[in-house]
């Protein structure tokens, strides 16, 4: 079944929106393979504001904001990946899921738990906050420069159009809390157990642990971002860029942005460790549970089976097919994630604070 197609597939409220825009009709009247609908949403978004509106603002009031602020193109390249993290995470929740046969696994149990990775009103009361914080930050922080710079009009669009993109930030964060907190929780609430036989060795779980590394480095991808748009007015000041992008950097970069960038950190560095370890010790106990009753099939199939110089196989048949499941049981992984995976995942996890770290030093 496709991922698109699947019952635990939740439908985001960017892809709605865009669907209820027209922006899907045009994916299909387009030429080509069929676009992603939130992608095209996206798109007439940032030509309306950077290629319209800014443009107005450039030739009647003020200066482009690339002008003034030349790193800014960094959050097209930002606004793109989250919409990319938003189609992968909510095709990847779903695949992973109908990869570990949930309904074969659980029969008769409920499975609508799974069948929403966020719910509407978690997206709604999210959104109203980030919002409303979101506001408040630029009518007392940023108001007085952007007024100075684009006047009233310019204020106004900023707050409307930031406002139209955190739908998009939202939907990132939502689900990657989705599928790093919330479905390892779902799962062992399930007692979802392992796929002994699975080619990978991984009892199901490998397109879990592809999931849970590849939403970690689109998140990780997102930091690298907000260092390019945070840092990068620095170091064009030092190198004598325009007036706009010097004063932008004038004072280095504030305290509150580093240790934003800190805590951004270590939230995904804590998201991985948590996800990862969490399936850990699912796929660990029921391997431990299946071992044991294994174990105790063989005591039951040998004679004094504390002598080993005396005990005898009661059964030779049934004793090497208990051997072989044992065998297999033993073999399988408990962690849904191979050397190369967590080698990849370490150089993720260090990256950015390093760079991060360096650019302090010599910015």
């Amino acid at each position: 079944m496709a991922a698109d197609e699947s019952q635990f597939r939740d439908r985001p409220f960017v892809e709605q929106i865009a669907s209820a825009l027209g922006f899907d009709r045009l994916s299909q009247a387009l030429p080509g393979p069929a676009l992603y609908p939130p992608s095209l949403l996206l798109a007439a978004l940032l030509v309306y504001d950077f290629g319209v509106v800014n443009t107005i603002f450039h030739v009647t009031i003020g200066p482009h904001i690339f002008v003034t602020t030349p790193t800014a193109v960094a959050s097209i390249p930002g606004l793109a990946l989250a919409v990319l993290g938003i189609r992968y995470m909510s095709d990847g929740y779903a695949s992973a899921l109908e990869r570990l046969d949930l309904t074969d696994r659980t029969p008769g149990d409920d499975l609508s738990a799974f069948e929403r990775a966020v719910s509407p009103r978690a997206k709604v009361a999210v959104y109203a906050v980030g919002a409303v914080l979101l506001t408040a930050h630029v009518l007392f922080y940023m108001a007085p420069m952007l007024v100075s710079v684009v006047g009233v009009p310019g204020l106004i669009h900023r707050i409307v159009i930031w406002n139209v993109y955190l739908l998009f930030v939202v939907e990132f964060a939502l689900l990657y809390i989705s599928v790093h907190v919330s479905l390892p929780r779902r799962l062992r609430a399930a007692d979802v157990g392992l796929f002994y036989y699975d080619p990978e060795n991984m009892g199901g779980f490998g397109p879990l642990g592809q999931l849970l590394k590849r939403s970690y480095y689109l998140y990780t991808a997102g930091l690298l971002l907000f260092l390019v748009i945070t840092f990068g007015p620095v170091y064009l000041n030092s190198i004598g860029a325009t007036a706009g992008a010097a004063a932008a950097g004038s004072g280095g970069i504030p305290a509150s942005t580093t240790a934003f960038f800190t805590v951004a950190w270590v939230v995904g560095v804590l998201s991985i460790a948590h996800s990862m370890l969490a399936i850990h010790r699912l796929m660990d106990e029921e391997k431990q549970e299946h071992i044991a009753a294994l174990e105790a099939e063989l005591r039951d199939a040998i004679e004094e089976p504390y002598e080993i110089t005396t005990a005898e196989r009661a059964d030779e048949e049934r004793l090497n097919d208990i051997e072989r499941r044992l065998d297999q049981v033993r073999s399988t992984r408990v962690y849904p994630a191979s050397f190369t995976m967590w080698s990849q995942i370490a150089v993720s996890v260090l990256f950015p604070q390093a760079l991060q770290l360096v650019l302090q030093a010599t910015g």
